[in-house]
């Protein structure tokens, strides 16, 4: 993630010639970090079957960033 804000950065600081040979790869890495947010909320779904009912209940089904999130604040270990 730290990779892809680092090129979205660079994107809108270059001409939009550079652009275009940026956002391939933009492209890319978002994609790498949609497949594993779909990873990772599955992943959660097997191990916490709350996880399913509360994605449900929250209205999240067609956000994969949303599910993620959710996911990485039902398997943290640090509460607040």
């Amino acid at each position: 993630m730290k990779t892809h804000q680092q090129y979205l950065n660079r994107y809108k600081a270059v001409s939009e010639k550079e652009r275009s040979g940026l956002k391939p790869v933009i492209d890319v890495l978002e994609k790498q970090m949609n497949v594993m947010a779909e990873e990772i909320a599955e992943e959660a779904g097997r191990r916490y079957p709350v996880y399913n009912k509360l994605v449900e209940e929250l209205g999240i089904t067609d956000s994969t960033t949303a599910m993620e999130a959710l996911a990485e604040l039902m398997t943290s270990s640090k509460v607040l």
